[in-house]
């Protein structure tokens, strides 16, 4: 559908979007199709070389942004959204595609490390972006959308364990945040 003839809200010219996870994948994806309809982009990876090959498969991105961060860190999160805040003065959608997969561990082979890691940048991270996101929309007066990507495993637990438990609590998070955002945008 054309930019034209979509309502006001659904255009995507001139928005400010983050997201993670963009080093590869869905999200490079993502992003590349974001920045084909206009929107400036802010790609996000742990790795911050990928971002910069996002940002060579983007071609036009006078206007996008590569960032590496960690989002398992929440100051770090915090410190890139004020970052975006300062350079665009707006944030209009956060995408949560950044995370690791389960390796098909059954629960006694999951150690403590591997459990943790998979909550921490599965699980955490997406709610410290996601939180970062909604202060920065409420300080800057924008409407924004949250779009978070999990999986089937967060259902049908047909995966591992710590897997399958992060995404069903992320399917959680985000059917809470509907309820509790939904009427402010």
């Amino acid at each position: 559908m054309e930019q034209s003839n979509l309502p006001e809200a659904m255009r995507l010219q001139d928005k400010v979007v983050i997201i993670t996870g963009a080093g590869g994948g869905i999200g490079r994806a993502m992003a590349v199709l974001f920045a084909a309809h206009g929107a400036a982009v802010v790609a996000v990876d742990v790795v911050a070389e990928s971002v910069n090959d996002t940002l060579a498969a983007i071609n036009s991105s006078d206007n996008c942004m590569a960032a590496g961060c960690d989002i398992s860190n929440g100051e770090k999160v915090r410190q890139l959204f004020a970052r975006v805040g300062q350079h665009y003065g707006r944030l209009d959608v956060l995408v949560n595609v950044a995370g690791i997969a389960g390796q098909g561990k059954a629960l006694s082979q999951v150690d403590d490390a591997s459990w943790q890691r998979m909550m921490d940048i599965n699980l955490n991270g997406t709610f410290y972006c996601t939180r970062a996101a909604i202060l920065l929309m409420r300080e800057l007066e924008v409407k924004g959308s949250i779009v978070t990507v999990s999986s089937t495993g967060a259902l049908s637990g047909e995966s591992a364990v710590h897997y399958d438990t992060a995404k069903g609590a992320l399917l959680s998070m985000t059917r809470s945040l509907a309820r509790e955002m939904g009427s402010q945008g």
